[in-house]
């Protein structure tokens, strides 16, 4: 893995076509319901869709279309004074502040940079002559993004992932070979990518990147509420049809989409698509899983089986042994997404959680679902929703494209 101009991908009618919805994830259902009531009562924002960090005030939220851009900065292939970005606001996580343990969270979402070099290599991937201004988005939970306007007007978006994104090169790699596969394999709108590196140590950048097209239109966030009722249900049956296409679209493994050039022992892609056509793709493979389930709250600093696995069996195993050795290895124990731990209810202790675990392991050869229907290892974006999803400001029951698929990963249906 390393740095690498993308290569070409296909324009086809499927890519380019209008097509939207705002129905939330499978996965993410029974958190967003627990979110707003929290929301509610506290006053606060829940960055689900980008983390589990606590922020004590609410925020835009994250657009690469419109004018929510928080630091402007000249860039010196214009020939003006370097306004040097010493104040750290490129760097540093600038959207809000977090309740609980504020210094590691911080700490988790500064990444540095050579803004320079960025512009240089955006440039050289977009043909311009030149990078003559950088706009920084509001932050994600897990990621930097900046708007990169070049001399000839053309644009394009840096996404630069913290620390807290995932695994150091595995993460940047699977995501762009994921958006690949769906935006030229499955024939959904999502951004070009025009250059991308997995590889901190060969790029004078500093840091892991992916330059990608700047998309049209606008988050359906921002005009879904005034949409008539019947727009939103135009919008819900588009989004379906996205999901039907994921979960009909089945591969022989669990794990995450990856070139194959870039696993030691990638082995060709085989999966069987909607229409039920068994297909083989040499270009790409099956690698480590990159969901966040197998990297946040220090999951990423310990080592345990990510994948890929042949049978769904092996993958809740896996779960299993994953949290039965961060139990074991990390100094603070992983934070349950759904357990409240309050004063006077139940308090987590290793001992406990080693126990729940081994029951778990137990259990898993008689509780895992036989039907192969539901066995299937499909693809699925685990962070869809309404700012994620992008649409034509004139008719917003049509998309311009889906966005941010780092992290998604391969699992059985029934997860």
């Amino acid at each position: 893995m390393g740095c690498a101009r993308s290569r070409p991908l296909a324009t086809n009618a499927a890519a380019a076509s209008w097509n939207c919805s705002s129905t939330p994830s499978k996965r993410n259902v029974g958190m967003r319901w627990l979110k707003s009531k929290v929301r509610s009562v506290l006053g606060i924002t829940l960055r689900a869709s980008g983390g589990h960090g606590i922020q004590g005030q609410t925020h835009p939220p994250l657009s690469r279309a419109g004018s929510q851009t928080t630091v402007t900065r000249p860039t010196l292939q214009t020939g003006l004074p370097d306004p040097s970005p010493v104040d750290g606001s490129f760097y540093n996580f600038s959207r809000g502040r977090f309740v609980c343990n504020e210094k590691n969270e911080m700490a988790q979402r500064y990444v540095h940079y050579d803004t320079e070099e960025l512009a240089t290599v955006a440039a050289s991937a977009l043909g311009s002559p030149a990078c003559v201004r950088m706009e920084k988005y509001p932050d994600g939970m897990y990621n930097k993004a900046i708007l990169l306007t070049m001399s000839d007007g053309q644009q394009a978006v840096a996404k630069i992932p913290n620390p807290n994104a995932g695994q150091p090169r595995l993460t940047t790699a699977s995501e762009v070979a994921t958006m690949d596969f769906v935006r030229n394999t499955l024939g959904m709108p999502t951004p070009k990518v025009y250059a991308w590196c997995s590889n901190a140590q060969e790029t004078r950048v500093g840091a892991e990147y992916i330059i990608m097209e700047k998309v049209a239109g606008v988050a359906l966030e921002s005009v879904f509420a005034n949409m008539k009722i019947e727009d939103r249900f135009e919008v819900t049956k588009a989004i379906s049809s996205y999901q039907r296409t994921w979960a009909s679209t089945s591969f022989e493994n669990y794990g995450s989409l990856y070139y194959t050039r870039d696993l030691p022992q990638g082995e060709p892609l085989r999966f069987t698509d909607q229409n039920r056509v068994r297909k083989e793709d040499a270009s790409f493979s099956v690698g480590p899983s990159t969901a966040r389930d197998w990297n946040d709250q220090g999951r990423s600093s310990v080592s345990f089986d990510r994948g890929p696995w042949n049978q769904a069996e092996r993958y809740l195993k896996a779960v299993g042994q994953r949290e039965l050795a961060c139990v074991k290895q990390l100094s603070r124990l992983p934070k349950s997404p759904l357990t409240l731990c309050g004063p006077g209810m139940y308090q987590p202790t290793r001992e406990k959680k080693t126990k729940a675990i081994q029951c778990y392991l137990d259990l898993v050869d008689s509780i895992t679902p036989t039907d192969e229907a539901l066995r299937r290892a499909c693809l699925w974006h685990g962070d869809l929703h309404a700012e994620n999803i992008f649409v034509n400001p004139l008719n917003p029951t049509e998309v311009t494209a889906i966005i941010d698929w780092q992290s998604t990963d391969i699992a059985p249906l029934f997860i």
